[in-house]
């Protein structure tokens, strides 16, 4: 599949539909700039539904870290060349569900109002931050605050070692079921301070 234009991008955005960049043989391309640009300097031109992709490869690292981002960001069967880096942006919504490659969700000090959702997605690296010159793990999320965390259906495969989430501050974890591969689980530190989070991010 070819590259998503920007005018693409932005004709469904505006319209808060799904823009289906690829099929089920090939995914189409999403440069990380582009969305970094819709996510800053074009926000005012989103619908509150959103950027919502489906079958997308985000080429490039998606850097929206310190961004006020009003609408939801969607991503579903996507694949990321690079960790997706939200660290201390303030965020509506962030959904990512059934993607193929993750490979990493930095977001220590993240604000999300409503929900992160990690149903399905397969997460297979683990990072280093500022957080922690010692450890690494797949999933930052230190000093957080979240609505609620939905790891729903399908659960969330980790191919990395941990999820860190010290110092979390969330409102609800709703869960049905969630897995974790090659052995290695997830795991956090340190407990959430509004609610214990449950077995597994434990």
């Amino acid at each position: 599949m070819g590259e998503v234009s920007e005018d693409e991008l932005l004709a469904a955005a505006r319209a808060g539909r799904v823009l289906d960049c690829g099929d089920a043989d090939a995914l189409g391309r999403v440069d990380a700039v582009l969305l970094r640009r819709c996510c800053q300097e074009l926000k005012g031109l989103i619908d509150r539904r959103g950027i919502r992709l489906r079958r997308a490869e985000i080429m490039g690292c998606a850097d929206l870290s310190g961004l006020e981002i009003p609408f939801s960001l969607r991503f579903a069967e996507c694949a990321f060349d690079e960790p997706l880096v939200v660290e201390g942006a303030q965020l509506f919504e962030l959904m990512l569900t059934g993607c193929i490659r993750l490979p990493g969700l930095l977001a220590n000090g993240v604000q999300i109002r409503r929900d992160l959702d990690l149903s399905g997605t397969h997460l297979d690296s683990a990072h280093k931050t500022s957080a922690s010159t010692s450890k690494s793990a797949a999933i930052w999320l230190c000093e957080s605050d979240i609505s609620t965390f939905a790891v729903l259906g399908g659960g969330l495969v980790v191919m990395a070692r941990r999820c860190r989430a010290d110092r979390v501050a969330w409102a609800a974890v709703s869960i049905r079921s969630a897995t974790a591969g090659s052995g290695h689980g997830l795991a956090s530190e340190v407990p959430a301070v509004k609610r214990v989070p449950p077995p597994w991010l434990r």
